[in-house]
């Protein structure tokens, strides 16, 4: 069974391009270390103050909580909130391949 892995990110005023940055360095640490992700997507809003991020993971349990709990205590500051964390289970997937630009 695969999972999926929806984080949320609420960046301070003025703190989301430093969050931004952080966290697809974060995304990228997870997706060459565990061997269990299949797909790693970073989205974003500076607009709205929002940075999600949606991993698919080949294990039940998805990504390494700990992980990311170490990264919000060091970003804790730069948050309005706590991280959000969902996880479902992945029903239906369709990529389609992108040709090269």
């Amino acid at each position: 069974m695969s999972t999926v892995i929806e984080y949320t990110l609420r960046p301070k005023p003025a703190e989301y391009d430093t969050l931004l940055g952080q966290y697809i360095r974060l995304a990228d640490d997870v997706a060459d270390n565990d061997l269990s992700v299949r797909l790693m997507l970073v989205a974003g809003d500076a607009e709205q103050r929002v940075i999600r991020s949606v991993g698919i993971y080949g294990t039940p349990q998805g990504a390494d909580v700990a992980v990311v709990a170490d990264f919000h205590r060091n970003v804790r500051e730069r948050l309005e909130c706590d991280i959000e964390r969902t996880a479902l289970e992945l029903i239906h997937m369709h990529a389609r391949r992108l040709a090269p630009a």
